[in-house]
């Protein structure tokens, strides 16, 4: 019997010399990578498809090992086809996406997941008379869809205002819900995680009165410093805390490193391992 030939990709010859042309083989390149390094969600989602945010080049999406590292707040939890579920609460994690194949060939990002954003806002800032405008805070709440913005703001039981809509209290507090827009002319927001979130909820739950000597912008101020540890300076002169001076504090650092209520900075809370800086993340669709 004749031995076996290796299969010709032309017509059959008996030149010894001939030269045998094989199918070409495309070769496929180990490649895991991910669109953005950054990601910011809302709580109310609930979870994420990690894998939308692949590559279309990324080599064999099935063949991909993956792993959520909490870097603070509540854990959450990944399965092997990239589903993410999130936690109670606000958190920031590492995801990480390796090939099955090689452990060399991997991709990370970060996620950020909202649940209160602390706002801190003046209507006032650089040039306003001295003892006009207001400082307040917002808490915005990403648990829910609707994304709720709550307002407080240190308003003396003696202003026309208060008088006028009957919430003259006498010795209860002088901190009112809900008075003003949920914009300054100057803003800056900030991520809390647990920890800061609950913080801020007993600064604000405290019985303050205003004084000279505690002012609206005295409340803004304590309550980024309660509940980030954070200082948005709003002394002014003769050590008087105007909103002038906080407008014109969170104007300087904005400039500096601009955030937005989707895109807070993580402050500078001792128990938080994130670098204070603006988080600059997307918050849209793959």
């Amino acid at each position: 019997m004749a031995p076996m030939q290796a299969a010709r990709t032309h017509t059959e010859s008996l030149d010894p010399f001939e030269v045998f042309v094989y199918p070409a083989v495309e070769a496929s390149v180990l490649k895991v990578e991910f669109k953005t390094n950054e990601l910011i969600r809302p709580l109310h989602e609930q979870t994420l498809d990690a894998e939308t945010w692949l590559t279309d080049d990324t080599f064999d999406k099935t063949r991909i090992t993956w792993t959520i590292t909490k870097v603070e707040g509540v854990t959450a939890t990944i399965d092997q086809d990239g589903d993410i579920t999130y936690g109670q609460g606000a958190g920031i994690y590492t995801i990480r996406a390796e090939s099955s194949d090689l452990s060399t060939c991997y991709d990370e990002f970060t996620l950020m997941v909202l649940d209160w954003v602390l706002g801190a806002h003046s209507n006032v800032g650089d040039g306003a008379v001295f003892l006009s405008g207001h400082a307040w805070i917002s808490a915005t709440d990403f648990s829910q869809s609707s994304t709720p913005v709550t307002r407080y703001g240190l308003w003396p039981d003696g202003h026309p205002l208060i008088i006028q809509d009957g919430l003259s209290n006498g010795d209860g507090t002088d901190v009112r819900v809900n008075r003003e827009p949920s914009y300054g002319l100057h803003n800056r927001y900030f991520f809390l995680n647990p920890t800061e979130k609950q913080a801020l909820i007993n600064y604000i739950n405290t019985v303050f009165h205003w004084t000279y000597w505690y002012t609206c912008a005295s409340f803004a101020e304590g309550s980024v410093m309660a509940a980030t540890g954070e200082d948005i300076d709003a002394d002014d002169y003769l050590g008087f805390e105007t909103p002038r001076e906080f407008g014109s504090s969170i104007n300087a650092i904005e400039i500096i490193d601009p955030t937005a209520r989707i895109n807070p900075v993580n402050g500078g809370n001792v128990n938080s391992s994130w670098v204070p800086s603006s988080f600059e993340g997307s918050v849209h669709d793959p």
